[in-house]
């Protein structure tokens, strides 16, 4: 019987693909020319399996090249060109590869442990949790995706050894409540982070693509990262306050803390030179990034900076008088293609839609609606539709549909930006995204709390960034005008 739902599932998903494409294309859309029409229909049947994925994003993309030659709209050269002859395919592919070299080397698990073994802390379960949220963020700022496997490892081993201890010694402990508050913290400690560096979420890369596709707005390493930075410093205590008076817990003190951590460091042992070496390269990138903001290179900017990375990562050996660079074949099997794909064709897609008039032809039809309104559709409808549907197609459709409308309002189209990337994070259910699965892999977390304080961050960090963005747009240096 399952098997006959899930097959009755999978078609009912197929089907609403072409579906949305005959709607799209059947109705009396006055203004809109046929091809402009038919372009619109194909990005409707995109959303709808980016949205319920069916298939693999990646074969979704590939829908026009497809589609376009046997449509008479463009020739499969230029569809394919204009599709994925897009700069954010190599920055997205550095962060993934630069992910497998950190978590293979262990750069991001010591510095976490360092973090945690900090003296202040001295065992003290809020020190800890605060430190934890401080961490996270951090992590997810440098390393981008693995930011959050790092932060779940580290904080699912620590709970598991308080529950051990607690249990060893027989004190009162309340499991459900006590890992659940961990857990969290460490979700939205790497939410923080998430805004601070244009690496730290793919969502960030797709939005500042969009904006640049669509608007013609350029955003420099600096302009995302004071801004984001502030929400960071912010957002981590008004979070981390929240979420003590949510799960308010008799347990005071980890036991025997400066004992595990002291014996994890010792574990590590000493920095060798791999670690040594891969740290000095994220950081000469991240230099160059920052470098490349103040000093103007002709044609160097992040994304020219990540595909240095890139090539760097594959030819500095990680040892002296060792041949295996920090990268090798095999790590492109470990890439996420899907997202890579997805977010490139996206970029490219709305790139066709602008240039036919389908974006110029839905702002006109739409612009009567109050700039408070967008605002709210960026902020709530994003993290609503980020939780049932997947936060990339959520971030592609919002971004797409807003950015031009965003040019009616008072407000700069990079707060939209910012806004969209950030709660396109989804991590109110487990199937909102790879962090919310990873989160609620942790086995420590329960779903309830996940979805009540999901409900309640949804708001909380909402608000937060709409009202510090909104100051930070007061200072011109961080948020120019358009050209």
């Amino acid at each position: 019987m399952k098997k006959t739902d899930a097959s009755i599932n999978y078609i009912l998903q197929l089907f609403l693909g072409p579906a949305a494409f005959l709607l799209v294309r059947l109705l009396p859309l006055n203004g809109l020319d046929a091809t402009a029409q038919i372009c619109m229909g194909i990005y409707a049947w995109m959303m709808v399996w980016w949205a319920f994925k069916p298939i693999p994003w990646i074969a979704t993309t590939l829908l026009p090249l497809i589609l376009f030659p046997l449509l008479g709209i463009s020739t499969l050269a230029e569809t394919t060109s204009t599709m994925f002859g897009q700069r954010i395919f190599f920055l997205l592919l550095f962060i993934f590869m630069l992910g497998n070299a950190v978590i293979r080397v262990g750069i991001g698990h010591r510095l976490a442990v360092t973090m945690l073994s900090i003296q202040w802390i001295n065992g003290k379960i809020d020190r800890f949790i605060f430190i934890f949220m401080i961490t996270a963020a951090i992590l997810q700022a440098i390393f981008g995706v693995v930011g959050i496997i790092i932060t779940m490892s580290v904080g699912k081993a620590v709970i598991d050894f308080i529950f051990a201890e607690c249990d060893r010694l027989e004190i009162a402990v309340d499991k459900k409540k006590t890992g659940s508050h961990i857990i969290l913290a460490g979700a939205y400690g790497q939410m923080a982070g998430c805004m601070v560096t244009i690496q730290a979420n793919p969502q960030n890369i797709l939005t500042i693509s969009l904006y640049e596709e669509l608007l013609h707005g350029t955003v420099t390493y600096m302009q995302w990262f004071i801004p984001g930075l502030v929400f960071a410093i912010v957002t981590v205590p008004v979070v981390y306050l929240i979420l003590k008076l949510l799960f308010k817990s008799s347990l005071k003190e980890i036991p025997n803390a400066n004992a595990y951590f002291s014996a994890e460091k010792e574990k590590l042992g000493k920095v060798g030179v791999s670690e040594r070496r891969l740290w000095i390269l994220v950081i000469f990138i991240v230099f160059l990034w920052i470098f490349t903001t103040f000093v103007k290179i002709p044609g160097a900017d992040y994304f020219l900076v990540a595909i240095l990375g890139l090539v760097l990562l594959y030819i500095v050996p990680e040892a002296p008088k060792s041949p295996k660079a920090f990268l090798g074949i095999e790590d492109a099997k470990k890439v996420n293609w899907d997202n890579i794909f997805l977010v490139t064709g996206a970029i490219g897609y709305s790139g066709i839609l602008t240039k036919m008039g389908v974006i110029g032809w839905v702002a006109e039809n739409i612009q009567g609606l109050h700039w408070s309104v967008l605002f709210i559709i960026a902020v709530i409808a994003t993290a609503l539709m980020t939780n049932f549907l997947a936060g990339m197609a959520t971030a592609t459709a919002m971004a797409t549909l807003l950015l031009p409308l965003s040019l009616s309002t008072p407000i700069h189209p990079l707060v939209f930006v910012k806004c969209i990337a950030t709660m396109s994070v989804g991590l109110m259910v487990p199937w909102a995204g790879t962090a919310a699965a990873i989160t609620f892999g942790s086995q420590h977390l329960d779903m309830k709390e996940m979805i009540r304080v999901g409900i309640l961050m949804v708001f909380v960090i909402g608000a937060l960034l709409i009202g510090l963005n909104l100051i930070a747009m007061q200072i011109p240096a961080l948020y120019p005008p358009l050209r």
